[in-house]
């Protein structure tokens, strides 16, 4: 609630548990000038970044797979966040979502789940989808974008 209170926050850092989830009793640190694109992986820290206001989803085409698939960096992924390969954000619908994989520098795709409203940005290609109860995967191709196998 602190970084929605203040108007400079560009969003907040947890610090991670050593299981790999946030640390509830840590201290977030509010972040003036983040840019999930420009950020690193890390052991140490969770990041969101703020982002207000609704956005139109990019210029291009969208292929959905299907209810109740989600997507997969390739067929032995088993991982929640593709090996590392999403931003996660919250999202109202999967208009909203598509609507955030305009902000990052690259997107594959995007991963939604409708109960608990999270939204995966995929910034690696997509190779696969599984079936998993309440999500819906999809593919994003920019438009003019050329297709070299095609």
């Amino acid at each position: 609630a602190k970084c929605e209170n203040e108007p400079l926050c560009k969003g907040i850092m947890v610090p991670v548990k050593e299981d790999g989830y946030e640390d509830s009793k840590g201290v977030c640190r509010l972040r003036r000038t983040i840019q999930l694109s420009e950020c690193h992986k890390s052991d140490v820290y969770h990041v969101w970044e703020r982002l207000s206001g609704h956005r139109m989803p990019p210029d291009g085409t969208w292929e959905s797979f299907g209810r109740n698939t989600a997507c997969r960096r390739g067929y032995s992924d088993s991982s929640e966040d593709g090996r590392g390969s999403v931003l996660v954000y919250g999202a109202p619908d999967l208009d909203s979502c598509k609507g955030l994989c305009g902000t990052s520098e690259f997107c594959y795709g995007v991963e939604y789940e409708r109960i608990v409203k999270r939204c995966e940005v995929w910034v690696q290609p997509i190779n696969a989808v599984a079936p998993v109860e309440n999500f819906e995967c999809l593919a994003f191709k920019p438009r003019g974008f050329e297709d070299i196998w095609a």
